[in-house]
């Protein structure tokens, strides 16, 4: 396949991987395709979160935050039984102490 960019993305592309962020400018094109895909994705999600905002089909912030919190504590426990020193770091940085 040809891509033919305008002068600023080409020269972007090329910055890219003369930085050594990318190996080769079609890696560089790639993620750039990848990050396209997952833009156009959540999109789809938000519309039909908008679709369902619109047909009355939403949770209140109450039940979603004591949903949430569930969520973190049972995270929380899960960390707390693996005594790993990666574990101990995530268990300071996002869970209250026991």
């Amino acid at each position: 396949m040809e891509v033919n960019l305008p002068a600023d993305q080409q020269a972007m592309i090329e910055s890219l991987v003369a930085s050594g962020r990318f190996p080769t400018t079609g890696d560089a094109i790639s993620e750039g395709v990848r990050l396209l895909a997952s833009t156009e994705k959540l999109r789809q999600q938000v519309q039909v979160g908008i679709e369902q905002a619109d047909r009355g089909d939403v949770v209140d912030h109450d039940t979603v935050f004591s949903r949430l919190k569930a969520i973190s504590s049972h995270s929380c426990e899960l960390k707390r039984s693996d005594d790993s020193p990666a574990s101990a770091v995530l268990r300071a940085a996002s869970c209250p102490a026991p």
